[in-house]
């Protein structure tokens, strides 16, 4: 498998190339969510390296919002996920996957 990712400034472009498809995937870093409609994209992957508080849970409903007004429900993006990687305490952990069921995003 061939792996290549370019970096300029807030986009990255992911070149996969392995014996059954070719890609070209477009990564977009949006590291403030104020003002922004998320439209035309196929996924979505919200990252925190790590969660302390229970302010995700704010930050997530952000982050949602911001694609429910970029589009409507049939063109949204398929696929949404969620990654942190790792959490203080399980208690948080458990909100954060019980939001996740509640909003139709994957986590990870």
């Amino acid at each position: 498998m061939k792996i290549n990712i370019f970096f300029s400034d807030e986009k990255f472009i992911w070149n996969i190339e392995n014996r059954y498809y070719t890609a070209k995937v477009c990564l977009y870093i949006i590291k403030d969510l104020v003002n922004v409609n998320i439209n035309n994209v196929g996924g979505l992957i919200y990252y925190v390296d790590s969660c302390e508080t229970e302010d995700i849970l704010a930050d997530l409903a952000r982050w949602k919002k911001c694609v429910e007004d970029g589009n409507n429900e049939e063109d949204g993006p398929e696929v949404q996920l969620i990654v942190v990687e790792k959490f203080l305490n399980d208690d948080l952990k458990n909100k954060v996957l019980s939001w996740s069921l509640d909003n139709g995003t994957e986590y990870l």
